[in-house]
């Protein structure tokens, strides 16, 4: 009972959040989805190695399968998403789910404008969305943030130390 009524209480605060202080410029403007907030962009952001556009997110598989598993040295923030993020999609634990969302916004890069723009608020799209027992959209935030700035991420700050 507990877990319902703090997911029905958490889905009424957040969708009203999401609809007035979405700061991504390619989110629509009349929208009240989170999934559809954080995924604007994939479209227009795919590559030749991802054909439907829209990068899959598997939990456990948080980085491209070519690559062999970086140390936490060599991949700092690749080795907190799969201790922390991966676990908490993977067995459906919304309230794990919002917190690493809360500490992935930590996690933005202080590079010039607008590089890493919306990876704040797309992690605290993804946190509302966990809060509002979405587990859909939090999944949409995972692919919005890793459609617009992995590739970037891995070739310019991969070794980068976390906050």
């Amino acid at each position: 009972m507990r877990r319902w009524l703090w997911a029905a209480l958490g889905t009424a605060a957040s969708t009203l959040a999401l609809a007035s202080a979405c700061d991504k410029p390619e989110a629509p403007t009349a929208t009240l989805d989170p999934a559809a907030t954080a995924t604007a962009s994939t479209e227009r952001d795919s590559g030749p190695d991802r054909a439907s556009g829209v990068p899959p997110v598997d939990a456990g598989a948080s980085m491209a399968a070519s690559d062999a598993d970086p140390s936490p040295a060599e991949a700092p923030l690749a080795h907190w998403m799969k201790e922390h993020a991966a676990p908490a999609i993977l067995q459906g634990d919304i309230y794990a789910l919002a917190a690493a969302f809360e500490t992935i916004a930590t996690f933005a890069p202080k590079a010039p404008p607008p590089a890493y723009a919306n990876w704040v608020s797309i992690a605290k799209d993804g946190a509302a969305a966990a809060r509002a027992a979405s587990l859909e959209g939090a999944k949409g935030a995972c692919r919005g943030c890793h459609s617009q700035y992995r590739n970037t991420y891995k070739a310019e700050m991969r070794a980068r130390p976390l906050p």
